[in-house]
């Protein structure tokens, strides 16, 4: 009888550790569920890599379509301003000499010019505060060529008045000197 116990026991226990590897849920539920999240995470995982690989790649695409931004052409663009800005302060500050030589007791748009010198004087000197602070401006989907373009802008509007004001000077010294 006791042989008949014992060899029943080792079929059980043979059994049990048989049905052990192909099922191993039978014996050991929470390995089962901890094999569970490290599967989820590990696909989790994944999933985010595949997503970065194709947002690395979409950059790729992105930074290939900005590079005119980023190379030479808004290097070339920003030197020419910073030329511009020079010519216009060079004028600017003849036109000023210019303009203070001129008499009042005369035919003169002294007055006149004086105002539109202020205006000019601030205009350049925020320009060229802009132009100092773009130097170390990186560049994101153009920000710093719309920068560039109204600087350019800017300057024509200061070249008109510029001429407007050497138009008047020279007005004023031809008048006095016709009718002095």
């Amino acid at each position: 009888m006791k042989t008949k116990i014992l060899s029943c026991i080792l079929t059980l226990i043979g059994a049990s550790v048989l049905n052990a590897q192909q099922f191993p849920f039978l014996t050991d539920p929470g390995s089962l569920a901890g094999s569970g999240a490290a599967l989820a995470l590990y696909k989790q995982l994944d999933d985010e890599d595949k997503k970065n690989r194709d947002k690395m790649k979409a950059f790729g695409v992105d930074y290939i379509k900005r590079q005119v931004y980023f190379m030479g052409f808004s290097l070339a663009v920003g030197e020419r301003i910073s030329n511009e800005i020079e010519a216009s302060v060079t004028r600017y500050t003849t036109l000023k000499n210019r303009n203070s030589s001129l008499s009042l007791l005369n035919y003169s748009k002294k007055k006149e010019n004086t105002k539109m010198l202020a205006l000019i004087e601030t205009m350049l000197t925020n320009i060229q505060r802009e132009a100092r602070n773009q130097k170390g401006l990186f560049v994101i989907y153009g920000e710093k060529m719309n920068l560039l373009q109204n600087m350019m802008e800017s300057l024509e509007e200061i070249n008109r008045v510029l001429d407007i004001v050497e138009d008047n000077i020279e007005q004023t010294k031809l008048y006095n000197r016709i009718f002095n």
